[in-house]
């Protein structure tokens, strides 16, 4: 318990540097908006009642892969395989502008149907 306990403490340290904190803060970012996508891709693939297997048919890709992409904790996907999952599900990716001083945040991206 005690190593948890130093980890925290030294985070918390770390986090009075502006500098550390902006990095942070753009990591953690970075990790929830992939979290999303992967997220909403399954939310679509459910709602279209596919399984992971046809999905991966339909995009040509493994169907081990596509498993792991949709049910792996730890995930850093590519863009391609993240455009390529979108556009077999009948979307496309769209980048949306910073709104504001959300200086710290990536672009947001979202799914619109291919047709548009």
């Amino acid at each position: 318990m005690a190593a948890r306990s130093r980890f925290w403490d030294d985070l918390n340290r770390d986090l009075q540097d502006p500098e550390h904190r902006r990095e942070f803060e753009r990591e953690s970012e970075r990790i929830a908006q992939i979290d999303a996508l992967i997220n909403e891709l399954d939310e679509i693939r459910e709602l279209q009642g596919k399984t992971k297997h046809e999905v991966a048919m339909e995009a040509g890709m493994n169907p081990a892969s596509v498993r792991r992409f949709f049910t792996q904790d730890q995930g850093n996907p590519t863009f391609a395989t993240v455009f390529e999952l979108a556009q077999a599900l009948g979307y496309r990716l769209v980048l949306e502008p910073i709104e504001g001083d959300e200086s710290v945040e990536a672009s947001r991206a979202s799914f619109t149907p291919a047709d548009c």
